[in-house]
């Protein structure tokens, strides 16, 4: 099951894809544990944050491949500005957005850093083949 430090789970130990690993950003339990579940079935090593700011201090300390993160609802910090950062400070990251609507100039924001942004409701498949697709590109 899932163990907590603060705002970020560890939810998934390792993945059957060595080195790959993803930070889900989401402030909602639900859509956290379910896209984490999703993600351990493609092999990946899981973790997630219920923040930016804690998705932020986990990254300086510790390597991530692929960030996938909620755009608004996350207390603090909203998913564009941590896509913002990470870019700046991680460019090696690979940053996705999930958002279920937001205001026009942040969905221009949004689309200028993240490599894409998922409008829900998505298609978990697309959502795989495409990070999938991301993570394959680095290796």
């Amino acid at each position: 099951m899932c163990r907590m430090a603060r705002h970020l789970w560890s939810l998934r130990k390792g993945g059957d894809i060595p080195g790959k690993s993803i930070l889900i950003v989401e402030s909602y339990d639900a859509v956290l544990e379910t896209l984490a579940r999703f993600f351990e079935g493609g092999g990946y090593g899981v973790l997630g944050s219920r923040s930016a700011e804690d998705a932020m201090s986990f990254i300086a300390k510790n390597p991530v491949d692929v960030v996938l993160s909620a755009v608004m609802g996350l207390p603090g910090m909203k998913g564009v500005e941590l896509a913002e950062k990470i870019r700046e400070q991680y460019p090696q990251i690979a940053v996705f957005l999930m958002s279920g609507g937001m205001p026009p100039l942040m969905r221009v924001r949004a689309d200028a850093v993240a490599r894409k942004v998922f409008d829900k409701p998505f298609d978990l498949s697309d959502l795989l083949a495409t990070i999938a697709q991301a993570v394959s590109s680095v290796s």
